[in-house]
């Protein structure tokens, strides 16, 4: 492949913008070097930063794997010029704030969110991490703990063993092979203060940052303020060295690389090294490949698989791991039959690509990615503030042209067929390997992960078995997808000035003994999209164990009949979600949505399928339901609660002893008996006009012409009021007796929901508990790496929560939470008037805020409808009352 000659990405052109986007963008270079982009969004109701610096776990030292994610932990611990360690999260958490961060193998990121009016003094304390951080000596101690903690959060989690595998073979000589996250073990060493500040030292440079902050204020304020703070940090003027070994050299190629996983799972991936194609950002010639290699369709790879009964789920991905380097993977989910004939699950992959070769790139399926490529650009939902300015950051550490900062990451253009032609030569059998991952495959010459103890081994492919892969014979089944109908011709946009009174307050515009449907007209994003959530109310949906498990099987039935149509609907903008309690929800493009509709209305009601579909989906739970024991504690925790409180809620043990004995014939016996007698619930909301949100419900009420439930059997979501002054303790043993992982969640019932004021008070208890529990808990005690807090909502109840996972057992868990709680108390106790009314605004900002997206008000005005209280200015009484 022909790489481009390097270019001046900086030419002075305007940046390209989504459709109504509002907010002013420029890019500067500070003195320093440091390249800045400014955000001014005058709507804003809270501000962000975000700094990223293309240093990684790729750059630790041999000897000390996890040095950069250390460091990303210590530089939150104090400055020379704000030297308490907990200031910075303190100040945060006061105006209404949260910051995070995260290292990865190229790269480090550190944001935050803040109100509009404390922006500038937090860009102050953000930017000394950079400037003048103190890496004191008792943060260094127990930050090694808390590196610990989150690597023992992990250790059980497959995903990371298998991805440590892929790593632990690979050429020495590139950094690819290294352990990424750290541990006790890689960070307990002497000098290791000495050596984290040696690192930041070395790297922390201003010409390899980038940086992004979104405020309200104009673009002027925000460069004066982006000068001020930032132009102080060193510019070491670094060029990082080229990995010029690649990751994985051919002795790491046509191999065989077998895992013992925790979970029961039956996994094929194969992987084929691949240049990075950043520099090709408009072409994106490995979207063509993703798009049709991970195709659902007929003639696809995954509904072949599926006929034989081979397997259950394909997808692909490319990663850029560093440089010039890339890997292409093909992830597939084996059947039983799929895992003892997974050497014929390869051929057909191989027989694919064989076919992709021989029929030639094509234009139109390159015109339909782009087509919706601009319209994902320019009608999306985006990013909340938060996560925009760490995206965006770390898209700037690729050289887009910068006037296409924006657009560059989504829309394709310039079909290039030979592009596509070149990189279809690095899928060959010469260059990939597979890993299979089964915790029955006998292994040869058992190897053990240093890391994660995972037992694993490696041989080369067969010389025979790559014979079959390279003489293949055409697969007629194998072939191209059909063009996607749902892909819009044409987007209809009715610019209409966002109204600045909306109150989010839905008509009911059909309201009966059958249907009761809400609506309301997008009048805030000019989007050319529609949201819609439907709610199936029946009592035998989940009144038993037995009942809620064949809703499970009938809805993961339904999904397997609609995957074709549905697959390409996503392809389009339309997505769908069904909930196993029968709560369909449905966005997208208006086009096509009404026919998008019929067709899944009329397959719920008319549903078909095989005995093959149905053992498939059955084993598929069964396995599911036996790996929930390896769940982490703190899913655990979670679970417990609200089985414990709320009504018709079950375990996976509780539907483990049903699930044998179900057989297709339940099924089709069972699911009519939903429709029969049924109450629907909607809220159709979006650019729909009134009339087509009409012709939607008529749809409803033609097709499944129910018979009315009656209010006394409407299900009423019900759960435990707990005595006042009792308290209770539910003890479980950890299922995975080789989880090292102990988790209380502390449940504090305050109120009635239907209380506003003490629901108001709530929310002013969450936000003052947020920074002193973490605080106290997870940096002082250092008890774990997972300590959250927050509201906890039942059905007609509401109360706050501290969930703490750790190593330590239980009870002294809980020790640690109650001797917060008393200290918690304390802190109210001592606070004064000026602080307590700041706390009471902070707590208001957060119910005036604006919803960012369609999406956010759809499923805001959703929870009011589905709560069965209707508050639709539930914001103004929580006004009133705090």
């Amino acid at each position: 492949m022909k790489r481009k000659e390097s270019k001046n990405y900086f030419n002075g052109l305007e940046i390209e913008k989504p459709f109504n986007c509002k907010k002013k963008y420029k890019i500067v270079t500070l003195e320093n070097g440091l390249e800045v982009l400014l955000i001014s969004d005058n709507e804003a109701i809270q501000s962000s930063a975000a700094l990223n610096i293309c240093i990684g776990s790729a750059y630790d030292p041999e000897n000390i794997p996890g040095l950069a994610h250390f460091c990303e932990h210590l530089l939150f611990m104090g400055t020379k010029k704000y030297p308490e360690e907990s200031e910075y999260n303190q100040f945060l958490s006061q105006n209404g704030g949260y910051s995070n961060a995260y290292t990865t193998f190229k790269e480090t990121n550190f944001f935050f969110e803040i109100n509009n009016n404390s922006l500038e003094a937090c860009l102050d304390r953000f930017s000394q991490f950079f400037i003048s951080p103190l890496f004191d000596e008792s943060c260094t101690e127990r930050e090694i703990l808390s590196v610990n903690s989150e690597h023992m959060n992990n250790i059980q989690t497959d995903s990371w063993r298998i991805s440590q595998i892929e790593r632990n073979y690979s050429n020495p000589n590139h950094p690819y092979h290294k352990f990424y996250t750290g541990n006790f073990e890689t960070l307990n060493i002497p000098d290791i203060r000495d050596r984290v500040i040696e690192f930041y030292n070395k790297y922390y440079s201003s010409n390899l940052m980038k940086l992004v902050i979104l405020g309200n204020e104009s673009i002027e304020t925000l460069f004066k303020w982006a000068k001020l703070y930032f132009s102080k940090i060193k510019n070491k003027n670094l060029t990082l060295e080229k990995f010029n070994d690649p990751p994985l050299t051919q002795e790491y190629l046509m191999k065989e690389i077998c895992i013992k996983p925790i979970m029961d799972m039956s996994l094929l991936i194969l992987i084929f090294p691949v240049p990075n194609t950043d520099e090709f950002y408009k072409e994106k010639p490995f979207h063509y490949f993703t798009h049709l290699i991970g195709h659902e369709g007929k003639g696809s790879i995954i509904s072949f698989l599926k006929s034989k009964d081979l397997a259950y789920s394909l997808e692909t991905g490319i990663t850029n791991i560093i440089d010039e380097y890339a890997n292409f993977k093909i992830e597939i989910s084996l059947t039983e039959k799929g895992l003892s004939n997974y050497e014929e699950v390869i051929e057909i992959v191989f027989q694919y690509i064989e076919m992709l070769k021989n029929e030639g790139v094509q234009e139109w399926i390159y015109n339909e990615l782009e087509t919706m490529s601009k319209c994902s650009f320019l009608y999306e939902d985006k990013d909340h503030n938060d996560c925009l300015v760490a995206s965006l950051s770390s898209v700037m550490q690729i050289n887009y042209p910068r006037h296409q900062i924006l657009s560059g990451p989504y829309i394709i253009k310039n079909f290039d067929p030979s592009l596509i032609e070149d990189l279809l030569n690095h899928f060959t059998c010469e260059n990939f390997r597979y890993i299979l991952v089964n915790q029955d495959l006998e292994l040869d010459n058992v190897l053990v992960d240093k890391w994660y103890g995972t037992e694993y081994s490696i041989k080369n492919i067969p010389s025979d078995i790559l014979k079959n892969f390279k003489n293949l014979k055409t697969n007629k089944k194998l072939h191209l997808p059909e063009k996607n109908k749902f892909i819009p011709e044409k987007i209809n946009i009715k610019y209409e000035i966002p109204n600045k009174n909306s109150n989010s307050i839905p008509e009911l515009i059909k309201n009966n003994d059958i249907l009761r449907i809400f609506y309301k007209k997008d009048d805030q994003f000019n989007n050319p999209k529609t949201n819609i959530t439907i709610s199936f109310i029946s009592p035998q949906i989940d009144v038993t164990p037995l009942n809620h498990l064949m809703t499970i099987i009938y809805v993961g039935l339904l999904e397997e009949s609609l995957s074709e149509m549905a697959y390409y609907a996503s392809l389009a903008g339309i997505y769908y979600n069904l909930t196993n309690g029968l709560t369909l929800s449905i966005s997208g493009y208006n086009n096509h949505m009404l026919f998008y509709l019929e067709k899944f209305f009329s397959t719920m009601i008319s549903l078909k399928f095989s005995d093959k579909e149905f053992y498939n989906l059955k084993d598929q739970l069964k396995v599911a339901y036996q790996n929930a024991k390896y769940s982490n504690s703190t899913q655990h925790a979670h679970s417990y609660l609200s089985y414990l409180l709320s009504d018709n809620t079950y375990l996976t043990e509780d539907l483990l002893k049903e699930i044998d004995d179900i057989t297709p014939e339940h099924i089709m016996n069972f699911y009519p008996h939903i429709f029969s007698h049924l109450f629907i619930e909607g809220f159709i909301h979006g650019s729909l006009s009134k009339s087509e949100s009409k012709v939607i419900i008529s749809t409803i009420e033609k097709i499944f012409n129910p018979k009315a439930l009656s209010l006394s059997k409407r299900t009423q979501n019900r759960c435990i009021k707990l005595p006042e002054g009792k308290n209770y303790i539910y003890k479980r043993l950890h299922s995975d007796s080789d989880n090292p992982n102990s988790a209380v969640q502390y449940y504090i019932e305050i109120s009635e929901r239907t209380t506003v004021d003490k629901r108001a008070m709530i929310s002013l208890i969450v936000n003052l508990l947020d920074e002193p529990c973490f605080n106290y808990l997870r940096t002082q005690e250092q008890l774990g790496y997972i300590v959250t807090s927050g509201r906890w909502n039942m059905s007609v109840t509401s109360g706050i929560y501290i969930l703490v996972q750790s190593e330590r057992n239980c009870f002294e868990i809980e020790s640690y939470i109650e001797k917060f709680l008393y200290e918690f108390r304390d802190i109210i106790a001592n606070m004064n008037e000026s602080e307590f009314k700041h706390n009471i605004k902070l707590t208001l900002e957060m119910f005036q805020d604006k919803h960012k997206t369609l999406e956010d008000e759809h499923s805001w005005i959703w929870n009011l409808i589905s709560s069965g209280f209707y508050e639709f200015n539930i914001r103004r009484f929580y006004i009133i009352n705090t």
